[in-house]
This record gives C-alpha cells, sequence and structure tokens, in this order.
C-alpha cells in the first residue's frame, strides 16, 4: 500500500513550473493500525466477557440492560429479567472440585446461549448466579422461557457426569412494566425478591415477582411462586 504527496513548484514571478511528488510505502503503518485496532478490539471484549463462561460481565450485562430500559421507555415495550441460581453448587465443589464446577458454569452458560432467544442478553451476575433480559417478554414469555431452563439445563448438568445431589435451577422472574417507569435497580430488587421466594420454597423453581400492596417499610412484598414438578415438568402451577 502506497500513499502519494504532491507539492507544487513555484517560480519567483508565480508561474507553476511543476511538481515534486513522493511515494511512501505504508504497508507496514496500515499492518500496525489494523492490528492495534484488532488488540484494542480484544481488550474491550475481554473486559466485558466473563473468562470462564464467555456471557457477558456484570458490568457489561447492566450496561446494555440500561440501554434497553432506555428504549424500553422510548418505545412503550416491556421486558422481563430472568435471575437464575444454581442449587447444590457449593456440593459440586465441595465433593467433586472447583474443576467439576467450572465444567458445570461453563455448560449453563452454553445452555443459556442455545435456549434463550435472538434479543436476550445473556450475563454472568456472579459465582452460580446467571441472569438474562429477556427481550420485550412479558410475564407469561418470561415464565415459558424460565421453564424451559429448569427443564433442559439440569440433565444437561447430570450429563456431564456423577453428582452427589442434582444441581438444578432456582429462578426469579420480574417484568418491566412500560405503566411503571421503575428504574433498572428496582426491577432487579424484584427479580432478586422473586429468586429468594424459590430458595425458600425449596428450590428447583421458579418464582414470579407481581404487583401488590407495599409493605409497612413502602416495599413490594407480592409474590406468587410458580412451581416446577421434580419428576414430571407439567404445566406451570402457580403456589397458593
Amino acid at each position: 500500500m502506497y500513499e502519494l504527496q504532491q507539492t507544487p513548484l513555484v517560480d519567483p514571478a508565480g508561474r507553476h513550473t511543476g511538481r515534486i511528488i513522493l511515494i511512501y510505502d505504508i504497508t507496514a503503518l496500515k499492518q500496525s493500525e489494523e492490528e492495534l485496532s484488532a488488540a484494542n478490539e480484544m481488550l474491550k471484549k475481554m473486559a466485558a466477557t466473563d473468562p470462564l463462561t464467555s456471557l457477558s460481565n456484570r458490568r457489561d450485562f447492566f450496561g446494555l440492560a440500561q440501554r434497553e430500559l432506555a428504549r424500553a421507555q422510548r418505545r412503550q415495550r416491556c421486558f422481563s429479567l430472568i435471575l437464575l441460581d444454581l442449587d447444590h453448587f457449593k456440593t459440586v465443589n465441595d465433593t467433586l472440585g472447583h474443576p467439576r464446577g467450572d465444567l458445570v458454569l461453563q455448560e449453563t452458560a452454553n445452555c443459556l446461549k442455545m435456549y434463550s432467544r435472538s434479543g436476550d442478553i445473556l450475563g454472568r451476575y456472579g459465582g452460580d448466579e446467571f441472569i438474562v433480559l429477556a427481550y420485550e417478554a412479558d410475564l407469561h414469555e418470561a415464565m415459558v422461557l424460565a421453564r424451559r431452563y429448569c427443564e433442559i439445563i439440569p440433565p444437561r448438568l447430570a450429563a456431564l457426569g456423577p453428582l452427589e445431589v442434582p444441581v438444578t435451577l432456582s429462578i426469579g422472574v420480574a417484568m418491566y412494566d412500560k405503566e411503571e417507569k421503575i428504574s433498572l435497580d428496582i426491577l432487579l430488587d424484584r427479580a432478586d425478591a422473586a429468586l429468594y421466594q424459590s430458595k425458600k420454597g425449596g428450590k428447583n423453581r421458579v418464582s414470579v415477582w407481581r404487583p401488590g400492596h407495599a409493605g409497612s417499610a413502602g416495599q413490594d412484598q407480592a409474590l406468587a411462586p410458580v412451581l416446577i414438578s421434580k419428576l414430571s415438568p407439567g404445566p406451570l402451577l402457580a403456589a397458593k
């Protein structure tokens, strides 16, 4: 690759008498620029990606989620947050070692990539927790997606090898309602509260945050657990 530079020659009377043409070989320079650009892109990706699972890390996920929140507010759309926690993951680490635990996390991430929808945002929330922003999904659509995870992921984890205790999923779901215009932090708190309900209710299930009365401290407390059968998933059942 070459770069051409031209400089006109002018005599004392101001007449053009010719030009100087310089030709530079900039092949090496362009290659260096391309390599630097590729290295910068790789650094950006590394800064945004969880190294173990290749999902968005927490910081990148919430950056993307904030943009989706702004888009949903602008276009009057809904979406849902799905917070997932691996049940009995600590037992895997304690009995089979951290390398096996890493395989469980990686396979969980692979399943999320495979069985989520186009447009969904996937992230590793921390430790054995994952988070999914279900693009333009209402509660029903988010529940269907969450149930898909509960039905498909545990058998895939069991296929990795014998486990002392089956690794299942506890999930919390909360929907962004375009009428409320709440912050992402509040929506995350709701999904986290629903996840806590799943853990408290016996694990291996989905809990959905539903709007209801406020508690004495002004916090939303209405949670409707949706149970996933451990033996035969069947239809979704709302716990009473």
